[in-house]
């Protein structure tokens, strides 16, 4: 194994490489082995159409397309992954089992090549059966349960339930009998709710750890809610459920008041459960990656809920900045800490710099993009460009070590 002589390297008695037999079953158990590069492969195809598209090698316009690649493929396969890797072992049940890990991967893989075959609608099936076998196997297991999950996971509950009813607006707004306002429903449920619920929902549990502060949602181990326990969980259902309705009232009323009301309660919910945030312990790349996408998130939300951005910009703060950068960090430390790389989080880990710098030149050009019109045809093939590179930078660095298992 070669690695950067810069990069601190596991200690050997932590760390395994198993056989490609042991690897397929250790798969089912970690299944962010195998979602996290699959999504990177879609995100990457889902931005290079642009690129395509204004060298005139792409026939159709890929707006819709683009957008589908981005959430069903590139963000859900992040979030299967690591609630398929992280909610068995919280919960102190038995792993996914080879079949369901199949299944899971058959329908998350077929959802994507469906959109890009021009079968949106089968695709969009398909992505609601994801959601279904997704939430009959988390919720069997916590039927079984020896342990309750962080109370902030309600919030990833509510994820799910986004990503299915704004399929569902979507489908139905297709059919042309319902009026066109459940279109804007849809894209409104699953391009925001879904991936901004279960990052909320994961964030006081995990997001502390970056930088070196005990989570508030941690507890101990008990089946059944205690009054901490519940004080939190009802916190996080509280504010997704404010979300929510700004969503709805975004949607059906294009309420500005609603995107307000939203954005609020994030930035409360982020500001207020995450220790640590504004002045880590541990200082370095992964930390500030982590502020800089968290801040770049809750100025997307805040500039929706005005007249003067352009609501592209404020999406693009919201995606770019937000959604798909933080994605990465939180799979950086997925991946390390299940690898034997431990040694890595009390580096600066400056690996990550190149990949981070890169996101904001993307950022950077996709808002010259939408500001100066006759620079925005080159300045969104060289945005995509810049987020292809960061992209399949961190892709190269870090998911080598997937071959790995920590002992």
């Amino acid at each position: 194994m070669s690695e950067n002589p810069s990069i601190p390297q596991p200690d050997p008695s932590t760390q395994h490489r198993p056989s490609l037999r042991e690897w397929l079953f250790l798969t089912a158990h970690e299944p962010f082995r195998l979602f996290f590069p699959t999504a990177c492969v879609f995100g990457l195809i889902g931005i290079a159409l642009w690129p395509l598209f204004y060298a005139g090698t792409l026939g159709v316009y890929p707006g819709v397309l683009h957008a589908r690649l981005l959430i069903q493929g590139f963000m859900t396969g992040f979030i299967v992954g690591f609630l398929g890797t992280s909610l068995p072992k919280m919960l102190e049940v038995r792993g996914f089992s080879p079949l369901e890990v199949s299944l899971l991967f058959l329908a998350y893989c077929l959802t994507s090549i469906l959109h890009l075959s021009g079968l949106g609608i089968g695709g969009d099936i398909s992505f609601l059966f994801l959601l279904t076998l997704l939430t009959i196997f988390l919720g069997c297991r916590f039927r079984q349960r020896h342990d309750l999950p962080p109370p902030g996971f309600v919030m990833a509950a509510l994820g799910i339930l986004s990503g299915a009813a704004g399929t569902i607006g979507l489908l139905l707004a297709g059919t042309g009998d319902i009026p066109p306002v459940y279109y804007r429903f849809g894209k409104q449920l699953l391009y925001q709710g879904l991936p901004l619920f279960p990052l909320l929902g994961v964030g006081p549990f995990l997001l502390p750890r970056f930088f070196g502060s005990q989570p508030h949602h941690r507890f101990a181990d008990s089946r059944y809610p205690t009054p901490q326990w519940t004080k939190h969980a009802l916190l996080s259902l509280a504010v997704g459920a404010v979300i929510l309705f700004g969503l709805i009232m975004d949607a059906f009323y294009q309420s500005l008041w609603g995107r307000f009301l939203g954005a609020l309660a994030a930035g409360f919910f982020i500001i207020v459960t995450i220790p640590g945030l504004w002045k880590p312990a541990i200082p370095g790349h992964l930390a500030t990656g982590l502020q800089i996408g968290l801040a770049l998130l809750i100025a997307g939300l805040f500039a929706s809920a005005t007249l003067v951005i352009p609501e592209l910009i404020s999406l693009h703060l919201l995606f770019i900045g937000g959604f798909s950068l933080i994605a990465l960090l939180v799979a950086t430390r997925v991946v390390l800490g299940h690898s034997g790389y431990h040694t890595l989080f009390r580096s600066r880990m400056t690996f990550l710099a190149p990949m981070i710098a890169l996101y904001l030149v993307a950022l950077g050009l996709r808002i010259v993009a939408d500001l100066v019109a006759t620079l925005s045809i080159l300045s969104y093939s060289l945005a995509a460009i810049a987020w292809i590179a960061g992209t399949s930078y961190w892709a190269v660095r870090v998911l080598p070590k997937i071959r790995f298992e920590e002992q």
